[in-house]
């Protein structure tokens, strides 16, 4: 790959580059290409299996330009602790494996951070791009990140937010003491298992940074995220277990809502240590348990729903054993196609011979005006 002399000769030193990844060796292995020709820190924080893992030793290709650390850890959300741990730099900001991110988005992230003062986190609408790196707007649109909270107060921030809670810290770019706090306000003392705890990893992260930090919306900062219906990479890199399919767990989400006084105790230890008045911490924190509950009723109702639909194109008995739905839900759509087929070969053959019983009962009299017409015309010439 070729990067400009220019870039090369650039300080990257001060920033610290956390990577998260699991079970996509391929994905990783080209982002650490890409970063590890100039002189970055860069903090891999694999959760992958073993078969699955790049590993150092998978990685005499790169360059050693970079200073490049590994975590091994299956859990997310002890890597999210650990990752605090590693953070000494002035800098830092967090990638997924699938995710890019240019040069000199970083480069102008860095000199505009050390410019605002009293602003902890920079991020900007992330931009999609598929396979072929062409490059899409945000699926959040423009008009709905484009905004800062820059306000003195936690609560200023945190309400503002509830306004509109979309989850725009994960495309940010920190100083580094403030995103460990956020790390570390994010991962500790969960009541929950490991599933839920990564179900709810947008909001909970987006409320430590909201806590910790001032956010400036710097659109120079480009943050690419790669297309979740990329073929490339959705179908054929399937990830083996969570948090590929975290989201999609009903029940998760139903341990989730069963769990209400719980969460929302751990809600309150958190905003506790930002937010001082206790009127308003319970507040905000019933505010954050509407949401989520929200969240967890609109996906379970959309989860029935598809269950419906499946139950009513799939014809067979519920206590058939699995092959058998499988054969008989196949055999289905062979003999509907094959009745499609056959009906409308039977229409058009139908059509046809009628078009040429019309067409041979009047092919001898159009015969003969045309000779009439043929007669007339040599008559003429003559």
């Amino acid at each position: 790959m070729f990067i400009p002399t220019g870039i090369l000769k650039q300080d990257f030193s001060q920033v610290t580059i956390c990577i998260f990844t699991r079970n996509r060796p391929d994905l990783l292995k080209q982002l650490l290409k890409i970063w590890s020709r100039v002189n970055v820190n860069v903090l891999v924080l694999d959760g992958s299996n073993e078969d699955k893992k790049l590993g150092k030793t998978n990685s005499d290709e790169l360059s050693n330009t970079a200073r490049i650390t590994w975590v091994e850890i299956l859990s997310m959300r002890e890597r999210m602790f650990c990752a605090a741990n590693y953070l000494d730099t002035e800098l830092a900001l967090f990638l997924a494996d699938d995710d890019m991110l240019p040069y000199q988005s970083v480069l102008k992230a860095k000199k505009k951070l050390r410019i605002a003062k009293g602003v902890d986190c920079l991020y900007s609408s992330p931009q999609e791009f598929n396979s072929r790196f062409l490059y899409r707007k945000s699926s959040h649109g423009e008009s709905k990140l484009s905004y800062s909270t820059l306000q003195q107060d936690s609560l200023g921030r945190v309400n503002e937010w509830l306004h509109c809670p979309i989850d725009r810290h994960f495309f940010g770019f920190f100083r580094a003491v403030k995103l460990k706090k956020s790390f570390l306000l994010a991962t500790q003392d969960w009541p929950l298992n490991d599933l839920a705890w990564v179900t709810l990893l947008g909001p909970n992260f987006e409320l430590s940074s909201l806590v910790t930090c001032k956010t400036l919306y710097f659109k120079e900062y480009d943050y690419l995220k790669r297309k979740i219906e990329d073929p490339k990479i959705f179908s054929r890199q399937k990830r083996l277990s969570y948090p590929a399919t975290h989201y999609e767990d009903p029940d998760t989400w139903k341990l989730i809502l069963n769990s209400i006084g719980v969460l929302e105790s751990w809600y309150i230890q958190l905003l506790s240590s930002s937010i001082e008045d206790v009127e308003d911490v319970h507040l905000v924190s019933s505010r954050v348990m509407r949401m989520i509950c929200e969240r967890g009723e609109r996906f379970l109702d959309s989860y029935r729903e598809k269950e419906q639909q499946i139950h009513r194109t799939v014809f067979f008995k519920p206590s058939m054993c699995t092959r058998e739905q499988v054969f008989l839900s196949h055999a289905s759509r062979v003999a509907f196609r094959v009745w499609d087929f056959l009906r409308h070969t039977i229409t058009v053959r139908r059509v046809s011979w009628a078009l040429i019983n019309i067409f041979s009962r009047y092919y001898p009299i159009a015969r003969a005006a045309r000779a009439d017409r043929r007669d007339l015309y040599s008559d003429n010439s003559n």
